[in-house]
């Protein structure tokens, strides 16, 4: 197994992280290191790693703001309206002087409404982060360290040996320190 290309560690932050050396393990912290990634990307709805997205199609509104899937927006290359009646492609460029681009936000202003429709916009640009957030960071690296670990002990719920017991919790969605991170970073549509 390998990292996915949108990964939001590396194996190394992992094992120095874990305090693991050797690569015994490197297979299975792969592993978790892709399936923490995919559960914050889904818990946030967002990819966070650097992408370009090429002809992302969107509702049209009927007001003057459309908010992009991704960000925040790194570069911002085209928005296009299909002006067709009959559901053929027609794509037109809308000039970039008719509407601008909040980054962070993600949202699409422009000087006239846009037209109602269904996927009747589509957007070329690149949105992410070229550098993972170090709070990002963090939580993937708390996922894995829990889901390594919880391996390790077989899923123990509770164990109590003298004043010394552990303690697994059922979700890694109840952990609330990583909520506060996540919710941070959570994709709120307008």
């Amino acid at each position: 197994m390998s990292l996915v290309t949108y990964a939001l560690v590396t194996l190394d932050n992992a094992k120095d992280f874990l305090g693991i050396t050797g690569s015994s393990k490197d297979t299975l912290l792969e592993m978790l290191i892709n399936q923490a990634t995919e559960y914050i990307e889904k818990y946030c709805n967002r990819r966070f790693a650097e992408t370009t997205y090429t002809e992302q199609t969107y509702d049209g509104t009927k007001s003057k703001e459309l908010q992009l899937k991704q960000f925040p927006i790194i570069t911002f290359t085209l928005l296009q309206v299909n002006n067709s009646v009959d559901n053929t492609d027609n794509w037109d460029d809308v000039e970039a002087d008719d509407y601008w681009v909040e980054d962070d936000t993600s949202i699409i202003t422009k000087t006239t409404m846009f037209v109602t429709g269904k996927q009747n916009y589509r957007a070329t640009y690149t949105a992410g982060y070229a550098n993972i957030p170090y709070d990002l960071q963090l939580a993937c690296l708390t996922l894995v360290s829990q889901a390594l670990n919880k391996r390790k002990a077989g899923g123990v719920k509770s164990e109590s040996l003298g004043d010394h017991s552990i303690t697994f919790e059922d979700s890694l969605q109840r952990d609330g320190v990583l909520k506060s991170i996540l919710a941070n970073y959570r994709s709120i549509w307008i």
